[in-house]
């Protein structure tokens, strides 16, 4: 049943919920005009396929840039480590919380070192474990020594301006890497005890949603994700001619394309905005 005015407004959790559908609509939608149409090829696919499908669309469709991008607030610690999210895809920006509540953007350093280091013997031959596998231990890394940022005086930048000293290499605020293979995030040494903001696109699928029923996708996601489940549901089934199949590939790419344009939600104000700030006057 529709939701209404009332309903939206007058309860809390509604709120910022009416652009999401449950994917479980979508398969009702499907699974009902599956059953009631004889002709359709989908005919005798049990709800519980068309359920994985509908996850697997919304994964799919998160990871090629069209998932939420979601926002996590954490206080880094003595270890200058933050647990990456269970369902992050990638990351868009990573600020530091300022004393005046501001966020300052950090800057990505792949110069700071989170590669494991093989065990040695004596003669600095390799020592493998009783599987064979290499044993790996933290060298030099981030996990046993803390990466240490250089300090600077707080007049430094108007100084390396006035003496045309290049500092595109220095950070300003701190630094950070990502370690995807450990599901880490790794900073500098000034972070310790800050407040760091995580700006990161997500799979949709976060964990209290990872029930079937309970995931939800953006209404400009719907379209495609119908075309998704439908192609992944014949893609394999004999009896479907394979022109059928190119053209529910075609059909499902269009959409998730469409989609995509919904989904950045660029206008001529925010465009004039973001112009503003990077090309500020030349003061003579």
């Amino acid at each position: 049943m529709p939701q209404t005015a009332e309903e939206y407004y007058t309860n809390k959790e509604n709120h910022g919920n009416y652009q999401y559908i449950p994917i479980s609509q979508v398969i009702d939608s499907i699974s009902i005009e599956a059953e009631s149409d004889n002709d359709s090829y989908l005919k005798g696919i049990p709800r519980h396929l068309f359920i994985k499908y509908a996850v697997d669309g919304v994964r799919e469709m998160n990871f090629s840039g069209n998932g939420d991008t979601l926002g996590l607030e954490l206080s880094i610690g003595d270890d200058l480590q933050m647990i990456l999210p269970q369902d992050y895809v990638d990351y868009t920006e990573v600020f530091v919380i300022g004393e005046d509540c501001k966020l300052y953007l950090l800057d990505y350093n792949s110069s700071i070192n989170s590669s494991p280091t093989y065990l040695q013997d004596h003669k600095y031959a390799i020592v493998f474990d009783s599987e064979g596998d290499e044993i790996e231990l933290d060298g030099n890394n981030i996990y046993n020594k803390l990466y240490t940022r250089y300090e600077f005086a707080g007049n430094f930048y108007n100084y390396s301006k006035q003496s045309n000293i290049d500092t595109s290499k220095l950070s300003k605020h701190g630094e950070f890497l990502i370690d995807k293979k450990r599901g880490v995030i790794g900073f500098s040494s000034n972070l310790r005890g800050k407040n760091i903001v995580l700006r990161y696109i997500s799979d949709g699928l976060q964990q209290k949603n990872i029930d079937g029923d309970k995931i939800s996708v953006h209404k400009h996601l719907k379209n495609a994700l119908e075309h998704y489940i439908y192609l992944r549901a014949i893609e394999r089934r004999r009896n479907v001619p394979e022109r059928e199949k190119q053209r529910a590939n075609k059909k499902y790419k269009t959409a998730k394309h469409k989609a995509a344009i919904l989904l950045k939600d660029i206008n001529s104000h925010r465009i004039a905005k973001a112009m503003r700030s990077v090309f500020k006057p030349n003061k003579f």
